[in-house]
């Protein structure tokens, strides 16, 4: 979406196999000559097309306008098959100067070509299954107007060297694609981003490409997070995947986990209060062995009042605990 694809026309000539001149004088005058898959009628000058004329390609085109050496060069109406229709400047069988494209449902656009390809101007251009209305400059959207895909997603604003660089709608970003408002080629508004990757989303309020208030997936150096988000903070419920194995899934403030569980690399867990991203406060252990401790917790260790049982759930101590060990045995 972010470059033109030029419509290009080539006028193509006529097969001369089987050609002969049926009426008139084909050499210099007035005449009309068959060929094979269709007609030249008007003037000649040295056995050549030269001056007002009209040529038929039979199931392509017609044309009628100017000729030269031989050559639709100069102005014309060109009919296409498919009920398009161009009406402006021809040089040597292609679009070339200023002139008019109207398409079969009535849709037209007008301005400058170049070689065959829309170059400046303003109006709809079909690219492929996808479409275009609005200004071009030097082969490429500029100015207001409007993109739809062949799936009917589309963006509406200001396009910059064929950048949608101000507006709202679906735009295709470098991880993924994105809906929403852009603000000087930026995504900036309020907005839905969708990974290729994965499929996930990160939907809310963005700045300058970055999500502010939201919800959804994001990818940062360490991990994987998907969750509420504040400030451009992780806030809110959350899960958070570190690239070492471990995840949290629970409560964040300012980015920092306060209450949920951790899963560890080794199978064991933890679930309850933290503080500084580290088990703080009431809550539970479960070992590798299948043993459990539900109590106090500080910074990780078991401190304070609290209970171990063993795998099969029977009480093996309750009592204070210090720096991880009981103390009242």
């Amino acid at each position: 979406m972010n470059k033109l694809i030029l419509l290009s026309v080539f006028i193509c000539l006529a097969q001369l196999v089987g050609a002969q001149c049926v009426s008139g004088d084909c050499n210099n005058g007035f005449g009309k000559h068959q060929y094979y898959d269709g007609y030249y009628e008007g003037n000649w000058k040295n056995s050549q097309w030269e001056g007002q004329g009209k040529y038929v390609l039979k199931d392509k085109y017609t044309y009628t306008g100017t000729f030269s050496d031989g050559l639709l060069t100069g102005k014309g109406t060109i009919e296409f098959s498919n009920g398009n229709r161009y009406v402006g400047d021809v040089y040597d069988g292609l679009f070339q100067g200023s002139g008019v494209l109207t398409y079969s449902d009535g849709k037209t656009f007008e301005g400058e070509f170049k070689k065959g390809e829309i170059w400046s101007g303003k109006g709809f251009v079909a690219i492929g299954e996808d479409t275009y209305n609005g200004q071009i400059l030097e082969g490429k959207f500029h100015g207001q107007g409007v993109y739809r895909d062949k799936e009917g997603r589309m963006f509406e604003g200001v396009f910059n060297n064929g950048i949608p660089w101000t507006g709202k709608g679906f735009t295709l970003q470098k991880e993924g694609t994105y809906t929403g408002e852009i603000f000087e080629g930026k995504i900036h508004g309020n907005g839905v981003f969708k990974y290729n990757s994965n499929g996930l989303k990160l939907e809310g309020k963005f700045v300058n490409g970055t999500i502010v208030d939201g919800k959804g997936y994001i990818k940062d150096f360490n991990g994987d997070y998907y969750g509420e988000i504040v400030n451009s903070t992780y806030h809110g419920h959350g899960t958070y995947t570190h690239r070492d194995g471990w995840k949290y899934s629970g409560r964040f403030v300012n980015g920092k986990v306060t209450s949920g569980t951790m899963n560890y690399v080794d199978k064991s867990s933890y679930s309850g209060d933290f503080l500084n991203n580290k088990p703080h406060g009431k809550g539970t252990l479960k070992y590798t062995d299948g043993y459990t401790y539900s109590g106090s917790v500080e910074y990780g260790k078991r401190q304070g009042q609290g209970s171990l049982y063993d795998k099969d759930g029977n009480l093996v101590y309750s009592g204070r605990w210090s720096n991880d060990k009981p103390i009242d045995r």
